[in-house]
């Protein structure tokens, strides 16, 4: 079998569900620790390139929840580097290049080669001023970005996603999070360390079919419908465990709305039907005045 004829077998599957232009897509992955088996899953998907950003190396302790191996944690393999090999194992037509950087210290000139020829951004660190300025980046260039922010425990998430003149930037939806950077001098990074890989996965296949339909935005494939059906709903909120506070609380407010009357809807669904594992798609308004991308 030739090469051509096994990327032809390769693509096989994936006819209509993406659209052949998929396959000339770069996607630039900024952290690949709790998201490593998105990174993992995307590239299956077999775009043309993945740009891996993560200054961290592979521990012992990432290996219950992560796609990393027991033989990168001995060896202090960098994330990118791992993550890399592990890819290319699995689809040698994927081209991949590496940034083992913080991204707060990068130059400008090295910023402006980490986000060239981006089709999408996926933010999934866990530190906020990292998720800022890759959306002041984003902005800067016109690229959409998806934003993961896995609350503590994973016991619920936050997938935001911004396509420029379409819907608000990170800032203009997760507002509350730079107000609370600006107020005070506590951390606002996420602490999601302690979390499972079934809830970790779960995230991570949700804010996958997020990137998949917006890459595919223009495109009649099952994921470019996907992205017509989202109609701008770009602030999805997810639930993993149904006594997590703020997630658990967004149900309730909604269900709040439901008439008692000729029953307690709300407190039926909540004791026969709603439990867990499910997500809240909620459209979010631009904010015409934000710093980042308001006119």
């Amino acid at each position: 079998m030739t090469r051509e004829q096994a990327l032809e077998e390769y693509l096989r599957r994936v006819v209509g569900i993406v659209s052949p232009s998929f396959r000339g897509k770069s996607i630039l992955i900024v952290g690949v620790g709790a998201g490593s088996y998105e990174v993992e899953k995307l590239a299956r998907f077999c775009p043309r390139e993945l740009k891996l950003c993560d200054f961290d190396r592979v521990e012992i302790s990432n290996l219950v929840r992560t796609a990393y191996t027991y033989e990168d944690a001995v060896l202090g393999r960098l994330k990118v580097d791992a993550m890399a090999a592990r890819v290319q194992a699995i689809n040698p037509f994927l081209g991949v290049v590496t940034y083992p950087y913080n991204i707060l210290e990068m130059t400008r000139d090295e910023l402006d080669d980490l986000f060239d020829g981006a089709d999408l951004v996926v933010a999934g660190t866990d530190q906020f001023a990292a998720q800022a300025l890759v959306n002041r980046e984003a902005v800067r260039r016109g690229i959409p970005a998806v934003f993961i922010g896995i609350l503590a425990g994973a016991a619920g998430a936050r997938v935001v996603w911004s396509v420029p003149g379409e819907t608000g930037c990170y800032r203009c939806v997760a507002e509350e999070r730079y107000e609370a950077a600006e107020e005070s001098d506590s951390s606002v990074d996420l602490v999601g360390a302690a979390g499972s890989l079934a809830d970790c996965q779960f995230i991570d296949m949700i804010a996958l079919k997020v990137c998949l339909a917006i890459l595919e935005r223009d495109s009649n494939s099952v994921m470019g419908r996907f992205y017509q059906a989202m109609k701008g709903r770009n602030d999805v909120v997810v639930r993993c465990d149904p006594t997590e506070g703020w997630a658990n609380s967004m149900w309730k407010a909604v269900l709040s709305d439901l008439p008692k009357e000729p029953r307690d809807f709300a407190a039926e669904l909540e004791e026969q039907v709603l439990l867990a594992m499910d997500s809240m798609w909620l459209p979010a308004a631009r904010n015409e005045a934000c710093p980042d991308c308001g006119k």
